[in-house]
């Protein structure tokens, strides 16, 4: 502890030094998010109460000049009262860390960032932030954005070391990389019509050569005349690789109403394996993809996750509401039909009620009220509820 506290001590200093012989701004600024959440495992004894909440604290600094930005954000995130946190014992507790700490330099009509930070694309479904998370999900490289302006496009840049293995290998292959090219495009025709398009291609090295691949994508979303579109597809390929995803999401966001903001109907695929072809695996990796944005906020056992390529898939059918109450509060109601993608196994319903307010402009909260019915045993309904506090200062 009195180690970190001495580096952060040096690191304020050093700050100070370059304000003294630079003209530089700064932006301080602080969040904190404290979570209460009720245990989904299957090991929670019927009729007793099982709980856990969690703490995530940053601390952000922006130093910004005419062509350079940097950004650091110190983060604690503990499970509170966890045995590693030492809490109430004299001893050394659980180490801060930077969540995020990279520089930004303007270069012409380029922007180039190095060293620590988040990422997320379009919605969130190949690479994102995952703030749900109690640490969430930063990325270390590089990343260059720049405008066309011929075609009149934005595109992004990045190569991403992963796993960087050169204390046990000398040699790039071993190491585990994500690079590619983000591209981008925005149409406007009045203040409420509004359409984009994106297209992505991605490499994957694994260490493996077996489990390196090619990924290829593209997503469109539109809101025209209270019509709103949002579909996207991707595919995962190499020689013993063949995976894809596939979504589609139509709504109807009324003018009249207020209260009712919007109404979607969607559909969400993601491949599985199938077992009868031994030299492809079918099922698409979605190990850098957000979970909780698009599937639902109980964590089933039968998909809760799709890492690797090995995994049964998910076609999903929701539909989701927001209402929006008042000035301050917003509402969503969503329903989830799950089932996997190659098997075409059941797995049950989920429907979620989800509670967002802000209070202030320093306090904000959300409330989610989640219940599962699974299609193997249809009496009993899980709960999953939650209930979480925002600051930012």
């Amino acid at each position: 502890m009195k180690n970190n506290i001495l580096s952060l001590g040096i690191f304020l200093k050093f700050i100070l030094l370059i304000d003294i012989v630079l003209s530089t701004d700064y932006n301080w600024y602080s969040k904190f998010r404290y979570r209460i959440k009720n245990d989904t495992s299957e090991d929670v004894i019927k009729n007793t109460i099982s709980s856990s909440s969690e703490l995530r604290t940053r601390l952000g600094l922006k130093i910004t000049s005419d062509n350079a930005m940097g950004h650091f954000v110190l983060q604690d995130s503990r499970t509170v009262g966890e045995s590693k946190n030492n809490s109430g014992i004299t001893g050394e507790t659980l180490p801060v860390f930077f969540h995020q700490a990279y520089f930004n330099l303007k270069l012409k009509k380029y922007s180039l960032t190095i060293g620590r930070f988040e990422l997320a694309f379009g919605n969130q479904r190949i690479i994102a932030k995952n703030n749900w998370n109690s640490v969430g999900r930063s990325f270390e490289g590089v990343l260059l954005k720049t405008h066309y302006e011929i075609l009149d496009f934005n595109y992004h840049v990045f190569s991403l070391p992963l796993y960087e293995q050169i204390s046990n290998h000398h040699d790039n292959s071993k190491d585990n990389w994500l690079s590619g090219v983000y591209l981008n495009k925005y149409f406007t025709t009045k203040p409420s019509n509004k359409l984009s398009a994106e297209a992505y291609y991605m490499f994957y090295q694994d260490s493996t050569e077996k489990y390196s691949y090619n990924m290829f994508g593209s997503r469109i979303e539109m809101n025209w005349n209270a019509l709103l579109l949002e579909s996207e597809f991707a595919f995962q390929l190499n020689d013993s690789i063949n995976a894809n995803l596939f979504s589609l999401n139509i709504g109807f966001q009324p003018k009249k109403y207020k209260f009712f903001n919007s109404i979607a109907v969607g559909f969400e695929q993601v491949s599985g394996d199938d077992t009868t072809t031994l030299d492809k695996e079918e099922g698409f990796s979605k190990y850098f993809g957000a979970r909780h944005k698009h599937h639902g906020f109980y964590d089933y056992k039968e998909h809760k996750k799709y890492f690797g390529h090995l995994h049964d898939g998910l076609n999903e059918i929701n539909i989701k509401t927001n209402f929006k109450l008042m000035n301050y509060s917003s509402l969503l109601i969503a329903f989830h039909n799950f089932k996997s993608s190659y098997k075409k196994e059941k797995y049950g319903s989920e429907i979620d009620f989800i509670l967002k307010t802000r209070h202030n402009k320093q306090l904000s909260s959300e409330l989610g009220v989640c219940l599962y019915q699974e299609e193997k045993n249809k009496k009993d309904i899980l709960p999953f509820l939650y209930l979480s506090l925002n600051v930012s200062i």
